[in-house]
């Protein structure tokens, strides 16, 4: 069975990246992805999730949130701890 996935969303600055690594330091198996770095992957068509059209902006915050979500399922943490 895949460990659990956590998504923390919120506004820019309210503090998701301290909280999750606090979080994963407490975990005995943790890894800590980010949007951000998923989000630059995209070239050209980028929208912002507050941002217009509303419907592409939601269509690539559920992208965003299986992408993020995928790579959790590849990390083999009886080899390693990834933060």
């Amino acid at each position: 069975m895949p460990e659990p996935c956590f998504l923390v969303t919120g506004m820019p600055g309210a503090g998701k990246s301290t909280v999750t690594r606090l979080v994963a330091e407490q975990l005995p198996r943790s890894a800590r992805l980010g949007g951000d770095e998923f989000n630059q992957l995209i070239v050209n068509g980028f929208v912002w999730a507050l941002a217009e059209p509303a419907d592409e902006a939601a269509r690539q915050v559920e992208l965003l949130h299986r992408n993020l979500c995928a790579p959790a399922d590849r990390f083999d943490f009886d080899r390693a701890r990834v933060n």
